[in-house]
């Protein structure tokens, strides 16, 4: 067998990069009955307990793995060599030799590697800080949709408390005579289809507090959401985000660092066209007649590709390629995100005036809507068809400034997080 030689490497360098991306340990994943958070608490709670997030750490960790690789050797390898057993000795042996053997690459293409490798370290720390944007966008539109619901069960549940008030009134005419029976049916009719779909909107209630429950990295959904659906207002200027997205975007940071390492890669491999140099030392035993001499061996090999061979000509051009890919990658990347952040933040500003509409002029017509209805429909001015056709009204309304209001905040979602949960990349 053949015995590698020992270099000495920096050890500091080693030590920095595995304290770098040190996975915390987190609490248990299991939503305690009392557990109450707000938006902001919610997305705390996803930064620190989230698989998502902790499937990207690990992702770091392997990239600072793959740097420590880089900047270490080939193992070296040890051999022991023997011929002419003596036949009436089996166990004593002629000629011995004893040696270790290391390889040396040509100079410049470790160091090469180590620089291909601190890009890929940059890229997995970019991808850690994108996943952090993407999750708190995620967790804010996720807490959203469960408000949403919650506010769609109370509305439902209010306008069933209406219903009942009309059933009752149209019963008590129907039994004195003053009313019709078709008004009974109208409303009665009406509240079991309220009914239903009461039930289906706290069907929908669990299953947004269990959709953000996942994101909080919790396995039950006994999370109780504390907080309003208010619209706060719309700051951002299209230029300003654009340029803030580009300079400090880790998706645009990623795929620059990404075009990085391919390039030191292909560096790399061009290097490759020159020799690596096998050194080893050994010694060996000369066993003749009976008697045993001793002395020092050495050995040096080159090992280079052939000029111009396939192997070497496809490994540059699998390199190349890479590398051309990742700069029409962060070329498609900087249209796509520009057109969809102009989008989003058109869609904002349009959200924003629909929000205020509603609070200003559409709320306040639909509520003096429904009281003057419910009251009419008391002292028998309107019929139940009518007072049905303005609780529609009124129950529509005030969902739509809802799901506006959601989307609204959406919206502002991605704009804070640079729009990094618009678009999809490569991992």
């Amino acid at each position: 067998m053949k015995m590698p030689i020992r270099f000495s490497r920096p050890a500091a360098l080693c030590c920095l990069l595995a304290v770098s991306f040190s996975v915390p340990s987190h609490g248990g994943g299991t939503a305690g009955p009392g557990l109450e958070l707000s938006r902001d608490q919610a997305v705390a709670h996803a930064l620190e307990n989230s698989p998502l997030l902790g499937a990207a750490r690990e992702r770091a960790q392997a990239a600072a793995a793959r740097r420590l690789q880089a900047g270490g050797f080939e193992p070296p390898s040890f051999s022991w060599d023997f011929d002419e057993a003596r036949g009436d000795r089996p166990r004593e042996y002629g000629n011995q030799v004893l040696a270790i053997e290391q390889s040396v690459e040509w100079p410049g293409l470790r160091a090469a590697r180590k620089r291909a490798a601190d890009w890929g370290l940059r890229a997995a720390q970019a991808g850690l800080d994108r996943m952090r944007l993407r999750l708190t966008a995620r967790v804010k539109k996720a807490f959203d949709q469960a408000l949403l619901a919650e506010q769609v069960v109370a509305l439902l549940g209010d306008m069933e408390g209406f219903m009942a008030e009309a059933v009752a009134l149209s019963r008590v005419r129907m039994k004195s005579g003053t009313g019709a029976y078709v008004d009974l049916l109208r409303t009665r009719i009406a509240r079991q289809r309220l009914a239903a779909e009461l039930e289906d909107a706290r069907s929908a209630a669990r299953a947004a507090r269990r959709r953000l429950a996942v994101l909080l990295g919790l396995e039950a959904d006994g999370v109780r959401l504390r907080g309003e659906l208010d619209a706060p207002a719309l700051a951002a200027a299209a230029d300003g985000l654009l340029a803030r997205a580009e300079a400090e975007g880790p998706t645009f940071r990623l795929i620059e660092r990404r075009a990085a390492q391919a390039e030191q890669a292909y560096l790399a491999v061009r290097r490759g066209r020159w020799p690596q140099f096998d050194l080893g030392l050994g010694r060996q035993r000369l066993y003749d007649a009976g008697r045993s001499d001793y002395a020092w061996a050495g050995r040096i090999a080159l090992k280079f590709p052939l000029p111009g061979s396939d192997w070497q000509r496809g490994r540059e051009g699998e390199a190349r390629a890479r590398l051309r890919e990742l700069e029409q990658q962060l070329r498609a990347l900087r249209l796509r995100a520009r057109a969809r952040l102009v989008q989003r933040l058109d869609e904002a500003r349009v959200l924003a005036g629909q929000v205020a509409r509603y609070r200003q002029d559409i709320l306040p017509d639909v509520e003096d809507q429904r009281q003057a209805a419910q009251l009419d429909y008391r002292v028998r001015r309107i019929d139940a068809l009518n007072l049905l056709d303005v609780y529609t009204t009124y129950r529509e309304t005030r969902r739509s400034y809802l799901e506006a209001v959601t989307r609204y905040r959406a919206a502002l979602a991605d704009l804070e997080t640079l729009g990094e949960d618009l678009w999809e990349i490569e991992e």
